[in-house]
């Protein structure tokens, strides 16, 4: 007599004659859901940090308007008084040259001067 059980305990209870696919809706799905979710948890604050760096690379620099807010993140390292004067003095410094367009190549230029 085959052993049962009133009810069904840790285990997803799927309809599935296939073992490929029932590992796939049992783990497989559950697991990549948990792990996205995670990643979009852990790298939302950074997303916001990265995103005010951006706006220093030269290309984007020139076409965006700068508000303080935009580097509130960075108050300990940064003046943000003189923060208007340092980003005119850097916009100006491209002026007569070739603006990189990532933010490899702008600390590349950094690096030489």
């Amino acid at each position: 007599m085959p052993r049962v059980s009133l009810r069904q305990k840790r285990r997803i209870n799927c309809s599935s004659s296939d073992p490929e696919e029932y590992f796939r809706i049992s783990i497989a799905v559950p697991f990549l859901d948990d792990f996205l979710s995670q990643m979009e948890l852990r790298f939302n604050y950074h997303k916001s940090t990265v995103s005010a760096l951006h706006k220093l690379i030269s290309s984007i620099c020139a076409s965006s308007d700068f508000e303080e807010d935009d580097f509130k993140v960075y108050a300990p390292f940064l003046d943000l008084t003189t923060l208007s004067s340092k980003l005119n003095l850097w916009m100006n410094q491209w002026q007569n040259k070739e603006e990189p367009s990532s933010a490899l190549e702008t600390l590349a230029f950094c690096r030489q001067s």
